[in-house]
């Protein structure tokens, strides 16, 4: 709890506004609903860099085999084959696009699709393999 609501006046203080109210007021149309006021395009950029930014170094912090144990896919059961393949590509493609930016940031853009296809894509296809051939019912 502490931390949600340590981001939400962090969120309220880059606003410019509502550094004195509990987070929970300012979501609410109170008796204050005067007050509000509309955040500004600039106001809105800079929360979204400093959310952008923090998902950056969270992601550059990460050692390897962090980042290549972050995996979100799972074989769905009572769903079809190919609503799976479907799902698996989507994470797929997500996770080799995180690791290609950390592995460019600590390893330099040289060689940068082969170690990512062989380190950390390739395990998770075989994964995959040995899932669909567990659930391939034709």
């Amino acid at each position: 709890m502490y931390e949600g609501t340590q981001a939400m006046m962090q969120a309220g203080n880059a606003l410019g506004g509502y550094k004195d109210k509990d987070p929970m007021q300012q979501m609410t149309c109170g008796a204050d609903f005067g007050e509000m006021m509309e955040p500004t395009q600039e106001q809105i950029g800079d929360v979204l860099t400093a959310i952008a930014a923090r998902a950056d170094s969270e992601l550059m912090a990460l050692e390897d085999t962090a980042l290549a144990a972050e995996w979100y896919w799972r074989w769905e059961e009572g769903r079809s084959i190919e609503w799976n393949t479907y799902k698996f590509s989507d994470a797929l493609e997500a996770h080799k696009r995180r690791c290609r930016r950390w592995e460019e940031r600590h390893n330099g853009s040289c060689c940068v699709v082969e170690r990512v296809r062989d380190k950390y894509v390739m395990p998770r296809v075989r994964e995959f393999l040995a899932a669909l051939a567990t659930h391939n019912r034709y």
